[in-house]
């Protein structure tokens, strides 16, 4: 028996140590996705920008950004996946939810509708700072990295 946060004591049976190991090990996965996600997009990027700096090309600089942009999108939907079995595990945990075993996790509506503040939206994820602060400063490499390559087109050489 433990006691949740509102003083509701609740029973940790088996079952529900065991249902709650199977959602810990989808969220572990989430995240092992994300940190691969990273890896590639990160290898990919230096990658690019290594041969755009010697051929001096927009193409493999533009290139560049869509990898870059799937990898966020991936990993933003992963973040967000993340999030929705947190949700589930916490409410497991704090016996709102019975042990049914279901993998399936709620929607953003049905998170929305029991916790308002909950942060699973779309954008939240987006905001978040294991997405921005891991692919915006490489969005902005490969930007800046653009305006020099277009830049040197458009000088003359003399």
């Amino acid at each position: 028996m433990v006691t949740n946060y509102d003083g509701k004591i609740i029973d940790l049976t088996d079952e529900r140590v065991s249902y709650l190991q199977m959602i810990q090990s989808a969220i572990d996965r989430m995240s092992t996705s994300s940190a691969l996600f990273k890896g590639f997009a990160a290898a990919i990027i230096a990658g690019i920008i290594v041969v755009s700096l010697s051929e001096l090309s927009a193409t493999l600089v533009v290139c560049s950004l869509i990898p870059l942009i799937l990898f966020a999108v991936m990993d933003t939907y992963y973040l967000q996946l993340e999030k929705r079995y947190r949700y589930v595990f916490s409410q497991v945990r704090s016996g709102k939810k019975d042990c049914d075993f279901d993998m399936s996790p709620p929607t953003v509506k049905e998170i929305l509708k029991n916790d308002k503040g909950a942060k699973v939206r779309w954008y939240h994820c987006i905001c978040s700072p294991s997405i921005w602060m891991f692919y915006g400063p490489m969005v902005i490499a490969c930007l800046t990295l653009l305006c020099f390559v277009l830049f040197n087109r458009m000088t003359p050489n003399t």
